[in-house]
């Protein structure tokens, strides 16, 4: 696999890349880090209406337990 190297024979043009580079890598990070935080929430509020929907279905048997 032949890599090319950076344009280091000019210096605009090296400034130019490096310019580029350190726009669009933070700009990638950050969505990836905003994706996985927003699937992270999901799963929280997957995890929170499961843990809901037990404490009503508790709350449904202790009322009918305190009915007997």
């Amino acid at each position: 696999m032949n890599i090319p190297s950076l344009p280091t024979d000019n210096l605009y043009k090296f400034l130019a890349l490096s310019g580029l580079a350190l726009v669009i890598l933070p700009t990638f990070l950050v969505a990836r880090s905003v994706d996985t935080l927003n699937n992270e929430v999901d799963l929280i509020q997957i995890e929170s209406s499961g843990v809901s929907f037990e404490a009503k279905l508790l709350e449904t048997e202790a009322a009918e337990l305190h009915e007997d």
